[in-house]
């Protein structure tokens, strides 16, 4: 942003709509057979709370995104995906994007279709005969802007053929404008757009800060009883021994569709910058230590392995990463040193050989952690930052993908399927979703007053830090046909110092319907408390 009353021109687009969870056969791919519960409790929650993002601020965290315009104000674009819905192309379909956006949430913005999704509708969906039909029946069906040229292809042959007509043309081009109007491109002004640049320091801190906060510490100790290796010290740990391809590897830090920043700092840069002496070597096959205190392995995923358009087939790290971690693990072992295993990656990693292995000390999963992830790293592993981040999935052992298939869009267990998710689950997993550990100890002391659940937060450990206080939610018919076992219900992340206590109060009173009676348990982590509803 630039000088008062400047705003960027910039609009949010939710995407994409809707079922679309996969990037193999997307598309034709067509999501059959959804049953109302998991449209209504899956698939369009997350779309309803895009579009309607004030109303959602509102009623569960009772704050504002700010910026005026009311409480239905939100993202004034969404996109419509690839797949088909029970054989309907989402980009065709009237019942999706006219009936449901339109009329029942009241969508006022633009829909604008994934990039050649328009042109999908007769190539590959085989939906109609043609292009100018697909052309027709998109602009009829609610969508006001093509990625792609299938429009300006055959936009003029659809009017023609009377597939279209002007008051077609006129609606899309009235919402187009309408965004383009609301967004301040026809306001009278003499200033320039708002811009800025990604080498501010404002900047620089923020993804410094985004990518501290995301950082999971899934491991820290052999055994629970004993103290762990983390966080080194930079007295016992000056020389330390990095291996692993993605310890200097700078681009697989940004994951993908990313802008390119000036600086860029990976983890033996991080380390660097820390004072550490580090000894790198991104590969080996022998032993190779001389005189270091610790080892850090940085290994992971990048876009090669998950990336759009190309679906996982394994939840393995590559042959050639477990073959590394075995060899280092145990030469380092045989040093008495500590082994730290940092995973990078997008999508979850079957990480079950190390949580239980005794040559990994303590393991750390990063999300791709953007231009700074290197320095949070060191920070994090160094106890400067005391890590606070909680996995934002499920993470699966390898044998899932034998239990459930990439084209089932179901969410609840049926016979021998399983489920998805934390909400429906059924079967071990390596760590649950929100799983997180920190340096310091938190206890949890829990409440029920008056249609809120309050939690008392006490740092009962010796380091200051910060915590992601989850409430979990399981309703009085959890895990029957309709209620999911469990579900995330709110969140806040607090700060605590040694010693210290923080009051964090939910209101819960939403969840309780009066007729539906029984006891329902409101979990955090460990700690649980049991209402019943008469």
């Amino acid at each position: 942003p630039g000088g008062a009353g400047l705003r960027p021109r910039i609009a949010a687009t939710c995407k994409h709509l809707a079922a679309y969870s996969l990037e193999t056969d997307r598309f034709n791919f067509s999501a059959d057979g959804i049953d109302r519960t998991d449209w209504e409790g899956t698939y369009l929650p997350a779309f309803d709370a895009c579009v309607h993002a004030e109303r959602f601020l509102l009623e569960h965290y009772n704050a504002s995104g700010g910026g005026g315009g009311g409480q239905d104000r939100g993202a004034l674009g969404v996109m419509c995906s690839y797949n088909a819905i029970d054989g309907v192309p989402a980009c065709a379909d009237p019942a999706l994007l006219k009936d449901m956006l339109r009329r029942d949430w009241n969508f006022t913005g633009l829909v604008v279709s994934d990039c050649w999704a328009v042109d999908n509708i007769h190539s590959n969906h085989r939906f109609v005969a043609s292009y100018e039909e697909a052309v027709g029946l998109a602009l009829r069906s609610g969508v006001d802007l093509d990625c792609g040229n299938t429009f300006q292809d055959f936009g003029r042959l659809a009017y023609d053929e009377s597939l279209l007509d002007e008051d077609d043309i006129d609606e899309a081009l009235s919402r187009l404008f309408r965004v383009l109007m609301d967004l301040g491109y026809f306001d009278e002004t003499d200033e320039p757009d708002a811009k800025s640049s990604d080498d501010e320091m404002e900047h620089d801190q923020l993804a410094l800060e985004a990518a501290l906060q995301s950082i999971v510490l899934l491991k820290n100790g052999i055994n629970e009883d004993e103290p762990g290796p983390l966080p080194l010290s930079l007295a016992k740990h000056k020389e330390i021994a990095l291996f692993g391809p993605l310890a200097d590897n700078q681009t697989v830090l940004l994951g993908n569709y990313h802008g390119l920043p000036s600086t860029i700092v990976t983890p033996l840069m991080g380390l660097a910058k820390m004072g550490v002496e580090v000894a790198f070597r991104q590969r080996a096959s022998v032993c190779d230590f001389h005189g270091e205190s610790a080892t850090i392995l940085v290994v992971g995923l990048d876009q090669s392995l998950e990336a759009e358009d190309q679906d996982r087939t394994t939840l393995l790290l590559p042959v050639e990463q477990r073959d590394l971690i075995k060899t280092i693990s145990r030469c380092s072992k045989v040093r008495d040193l500590p082994v730290v295993l940092v995973v990078v990656s997008g999508g979850m990693v079957d990480l079950s050989r190390y949580k239980n292995s005794s040559d990994i000390d303590a393991m750390i999963h990063m999300s791709y952690p953007g231009q700074n992830g290197g320095s949070a790293l060191a920070q994090v592993l160094y106890g400067a930052y005391n890590p606070s981040g909680k996995l934002v999935g499920t993470m699966y052992p390898e044998s899932y993908l034998n239990e459930v298939s990439l084209h089932d869009m179901r969410m609840r267990p049926d016979g021998k399927f399983p489920g998805r998710t934390h909400r429906y689950y059924r079967g071990d997993v390596i760590y649950p979703f929100g799983y997180g550990l920190s340096y310091t100890s938190f206890r949890y002391a829990m409440e029920f007053l008056g249609g809120t659940v309050k939690v008392t937060v006490s740092n009962s450990g010796s380091m200051d830090g910060s915590v992601a206080v989850l409430l979990f939610h399981s309703a009085p018919q959890a895990g029957n046909e309709q209620e999911p076992f469990r579900s995330l219900i709110g969140f806040e992340k607090i700060y605590v110092s040694v010693g210290d206590s923080q009051l964090v109060s939910f209101d819960v009173s939403k969840r309780m319907n009066p007729g539906e009676a029984g006891s329902h348990t409101f979990r955090i982590e460990n700690e649980s408390i049991d209402v019943e509803v008469l």
